[in-house]
Order: structure tokens, then C-alpha cells, then sequence
């Protein structure tokens, strides 16, 4: 699915299948917690009992403290599973009933198709007692994706290339942590700008891409899903991002 700056559809491909979502979950996961009340303040601390989940990419430790403004974007920008259990045990909302609260609200935004499972996106065969995918269509992924934009936390966090942080008690030695925003085209030279993005992949879901880019001709909002190359899992969205910005420049020049 590809939007232009108004709204309107310049493309379309079974923009209303319902497929499974990966780490786009982090989405309505980011917008629960803000509307629970997160707390930037606070600090939490891991505990692989609650709060383990596929993979521990940042290797922390038990007993190890972390700011929650840290792991807010260690969730967003760098779409960690682990942190994202963190934040939402923070909140002090059991996991099971935050994920009823993540549903009613696909359900107050009119996501019809869209269903949550758990709070990372990770497939069914990875979490403990689930028998289900996270699910959604291209067109209610952009419906989410315009209803984050709204809150500029996340806004801010979706538009990072990197983030970098310390932790507040270290266990191993291992204090600093650095990571890229998953989507790697924030690290090329582009002829427009990407404003915001989130990435998934599972091999249920396959790469799952949604961006808001900027340029002269306009702002764009692309969504993709499915795409089985992992290896080539950024090629499809640059070329409809470049597909939307020649179109544009191609319409202007015929005024």
C-alpha cells in the first residue's frame, strides 16, 4: 500500500489480506503503554523469568538496571523483545490483560482485521502457551502507523538511525550498549528523507516494512508485508518509496 501526503492511495496489492505482523506489533505495544501511563523516569530491572524473550540480543543480565527511556527506544528503534517484556511489566499491567487492552484498542481505531497475541510480534512457536500469530492487513498497518505519528515518543523513536546508552547497574562488565534503527535504509543516501519507520520479520510473516518518507514532491507512506527474502528485505520497499517519488516528479513536470 503506498499514500501520498493527503491520504490517497497511488498503489495497491492485497492491501486487505490478513497476514502475520512480526515486530510491527511494537506499534499498538508503544501506543498501550503511553496511554497507560509509562513512566520515562523510572527504572526497571531485568529478571529472565518475567521478562525473557527470543533473543536476548543486547545479552543483559539478571539483576542488571536500565532507565525505561532507554528501553523505550531499545523497543522502537532497535526492536528488542526482551525490553519491550521490561516496559510492559513496568507499567504494572499483567502481559495477558495488556494484550487485551492493545486488541480493544486496534478495536476503538477500527482495525477490524487486526489481532494481538502477545507484545513483541514474535510467532506463536517462540511464546509459551500461544497457538496464534499477530495479524493485521497492509491497509490497517498505515491506519496504526498514522495513529503513532500522533504521539511524539514514539514519532521520535521511529525516526532515530542509531541510539546509544549505559545501563544503571551493570552485572558484567558490558555497561554500553549501541544499536541501529532496523531499517537500514536510514543508513543510505536517498533522495528523500525517512521520517519515521518500523521493520518485522519472522519466518511466518516475513519482512514487514512501514515508512513515511518526505521529499520535495511530497510525503509518502508505504507499507509492505510478507516479502519471504530476508536477505533482500529492503530492496522492495526502496524501490516503492522511489517508484512514489518518480511519479510525483513526473506528474509535475506534465503541468
Amino acid at each position: 500500500l503506498i499514500l501520498d501526503e493527503s491520504g490517497g492511495e497511488l498503489a495497491t496489492n492485497n492491501a486487505d489480506e490478513v497476514r502475520p505482523i512480526a515486530s510491527l506489533t511494537k506499534l499498538m505495544t508503544a501506543v498501550v503503554l503511553l496511554d497507560s501511563g509509562l513512566d520515562f523516569s523510572q527504572t526497571a530491572t531485568y529478571t529472565p523469568k518475567k521478562h525473557y524473550a527470543y533473543k536476548n540480543y543486547m545479552n543483559i543480565k539478571q539483576g542488571e538496571v536500565f532507565r525505561v527511556a532507554d528501553l523505550w527506544f531499545g523497543m522502537i528503534t532497535g526492536s528488542l523483545n526482551v525490553e519491550t517484556r521490561m516496559l510492559v511489566d513496568a507499567v504494572g499491567i499483567p502481559e495477558k490483560t495488556f494484550v487485551d487492552k492493545m486488541n480493544i484498542k486496534a478495536s476503538v481505531l477500527g482495525l477490524e482485521h487486526t489481532k494481538f497475541f502477545n507484545v513483541t510480534g514474535l510467532s506463536a512457536d517462540l511464546v509459551k502457551g500461544q497457538k496464534h500469530e499477530n495479524v493485521s492487513t497492509a491497509r490497517e498497518i498505515a491506519m496504526l502507523f498514522q495513529e503513532t505519528l500522533k504521539y511524539p515518543e514514539i514519532g521520535g523513536a521511529l525516526s532515530l538511525p542509531a541510539y546509544r546508552f549505559e545501563e544503571v547497574v551493570d552485572k558484567d562488565k558490558k555497561k554500553e550498549h549501541y544499536f541501529h534503527n532496523t531499517n537500514k535504509l536510514m543508513q543510505e543516501a536517498l533522495p528523500y528523507r525517512v521520517v519515521a519507520s518500523k521493520t518485522g520479520y519472522t519466518e511466518e510473516a516475513g519482512a514487514c516494512f512501514v515508512m513515511l518518507t518526505a521529499s520535495r514532491a511530497g510525503n509518502h507512506l508505504i507499507v509492505s508485508l510478507g516479502d519471504p527474502n530476508y536477505v533482500q528485505r529492503f530492496s522492495e520497499p526502496k524501490r516503492l518509496a522511489e517508484w512514489a517519488l518518480m511519479r510525483k516528479w513526473v506528474a509535475a513536470a506534465g503541468r
